[in-house]
């Protein structure tokens, strides 16, 4: 693969607006992508709800030697942005980075591999920003499972990252009762208990924010609640999101929020949103086990 080919194709993809959910954009994207890719290979379509999947194999297999793991999906941005410019070598659009670089590499891979009948697959989801709750944990429960599982998102410069995070998310909804603001005491604010579980939730991880480290970070993602500053809010949400290591669990994680909730006397209803546990990769080429890295996001 020529620089020019990968700059051409990367503006190409970027120029798709390729949001989870957006299952037309997403189709089209990988039509592209599939014109891309040489004779001969074996390439399924796999249509789930939103998503669509597709994994081109040199093999038909579903324990394939190699798999390279890439999603075509990207979050959402301003219409400027999914017009790609090169400034001083560098690619700049929504999606570069994560991860639609990795696709044009993904396919020159996939062709190498057909000429040298190298046992290897491209996979491409489409739902990854929101979970890949219909794209790859579906394709997963079917028995796809390669013996080698390579993802080029997350890692940074060359480092090999040999497994991540694991991600919780919490729904915290409190009632209260409305009000005018001058007569406080007629209501019940319904942010406050938020307020004060989230102040105590800061003291155990609120440290492990402020460094890179191997431990459980908390990130108050939203918090909604109230529609004018003059009423006593009656309802308000708050999302969390945990990013916790092997050593930790989504059922601790809930543990220690409920029994700060009870500790204060706090009338939150929590849910557990569905997301995906501990990720742990393991490579298996002792060659390139140095640099690695562990992914802390």
């Amino acid at each position: 693969m020529t620089k020019e080919d990968l700059t051409k194709q990367l503006r190409d993809l970027v120029a798709m607006k390729t949001l989870p959910g957006e299952v037309q954009e997403n189709s089209k994207a990988i039509n592209y992508v599939q014109d891309l890719i040489g004779e001969g290979v074996d390439v399924q379509r796999i249509y789930n709800g939103k998503a669509e999947v597709m994994i081109a194999s040199v093999r038909k297999s579903d324990s394939p030697q190699y798999c390279y793991m890439v999603h075509m999906d990207v979050v959402a941005g301003r219409d400027d942005q999914f017009e790609m410019k090169v400034e001083e070598e560098k690619a700049i659009g929504r999606g570069t980075c994560d991860m639609k670089f990795s696709i044009p590499l993904g396919v020159a891979l996939l062709n190498e591999a057909k000429e040298k009948d190298v046992d290897f697959c491209l996979m491409i989801t489409t739902d990854e920003e929101v979970g890949g709750l219909e794209g790859a944990k579906v394709v997963a429960e079917r028995g796809f499972s390669p013996k080698v599982l390579i993802v080029p998102d997350g890692g940074e410069d060359l480092n090999f990252v040999d497994k991540a995070k694991g991600v919780c998310q919490l729904r915290l909804v409190t009632k209260g009762k409305p009000a005018h603001a001058s007569r406080p005491w007629l209501g019940k604010n319904a942010i406050d208990p938020l307020l004060k579980l989230g102040a105590e939730l800061l003291k155990i991880y609120g440290d492990n924010n402020l460094t890179e480290s191997w431990k459980t970070t908390m990130n108050f993602g939203t918090v909604n609640g109230g529609t004018s500053t003059n009423q006593v809010c009656p309802e308000a949400e708050m999302k969390i999101d945990f990013r916790y290591p092997e050593t930790d669990s989504i059922e601790n994680i809930i543990s220690v929020v409920e029994g700060k909730i009870k500790d204060l006397g706090l009338e939150i209803e929590v849910s557990n949103e569905e997301v995906f546990g501990t990720c742990l990769i393991r490579h298996r080429w002792t060659e390139y086990r140095k640099p690695h890295h562990c992914w802390c996001g």
